[in-house]
C-alpha cells in the first residue's frame, strides 16, 4: 500500500462513501443500481474540497440523517450539509463566482464589503440588492475591519494569540480573493 495521500474520488469514496455503504447505508427503493453509481461518484466531485475530518463529519450526519431506513439521502440534502460545513472553494462556485464578477462585486469591492459579500455568497446567501441588506454588509465589514486593527495591533505588541493572528490573515486572505474575483469582472466587462 501507497503512502501517498489519497487524491480526488477515491479520497470520497474512501472517507465518506464505502465506510457509510459498508456500514448498511443503501440506495433508494426507486433508484437503480446505476443511477445510485452515477450519484455516488457526482457526490465524490462535489465534496472532493472538504478536508478529511470533514467527509467523516458528513458521514456522521448522513447516518444520524437516514435514521433506521439507512437510506442515501437526496443529493441536495446531503451538499446543504457539507456547505453548512465546509464553504466550497470560490474557483468552484459559478454562483460566488456570478455575483462577486458583477457590478454588485464592483460596488462591494469600493464600499469596502467584498470580503463579507464573499463570505455570503458561498454560504449561498441571498444577493444584497436592496439598501439596507448592503448597509449590512457594510456595517459588519467595518466591524471586521476593527477586529482585525486591534489583533494587529496586539501581534505588532507581542501580545497577539494564535486566533488573532489567524483572523487576521484569514480576513486579508478573504479580502484578496473577492477582490481578484470582482477585478476580473471588472476587466472582462471592459473587454466587452
Amino acid at each position: 500500500m501507497s503512502d501517498e495521500p489519497l487524491m480526488g474520488r477515491a479520497r470520497v469514496r474512501a472517507l465518506l462513501i464505502d465506510p457509510l455503504e459498508e456500514g448498511g447505508m443503501r440506495k433508494g427503493p426507486r433508484v437503480s443500481v446505476g443511477d445510485h453509481k452515477d450519484a455516488m461518484t457526482k457526490l465524490a466531485d462535489r465534496v472532493g474540497y472538504m478536508s478529511d475530518a470533514g467527509l467523516r463529519g458528513l458521514g456522521e450526519y448522513l447516518i444520524k440523517f437516514a435514521g433506521e431506513r439507512q437510506v442515501w439521502p437526496a443529493m441536495n440534502v446531503i451538499l446543504a450539509q457539507a456547505w453548512g460545513m465546509e464553504m466550497p472553494p470560490s474557483k468552484e462556485s459559478d454562483y460566488v463566482q456570478s455575483v462577486l464578477s458583477s457590478r454588485l462585486g464592483e460596488e462591494a469591492l469600493r464600499g469596502g464589503w467584498h470580503a463579507e459579500l464573499l463570505t455570503d455568497m458561498r454560504k449561498k446567501r441571498p444577493v444584497p440588492t436592496g439598501v439596507y441588506a448592503k448597509k449590512l454588509l457594510a456595517e459588519r465589514a467595518q466591524g471586521n475591519r476593527d477586529r482585525a486593527a486591534v489583533y494587529a495591533d496586539r501581534i505588532k505588541r507581542g501580545v497577539g494569540t494564535d486566533e488573532a493572528r489567524a483572523f487576521v490573515d484569514g480576513y486579508a486572505a478573504m479580502k484578496a480573493e473577492a477582490a481578484a474575483i470582482i477585478e476580473l469582472g471588472i476587466k472582462k466587462r471592459a473587454e466587452a
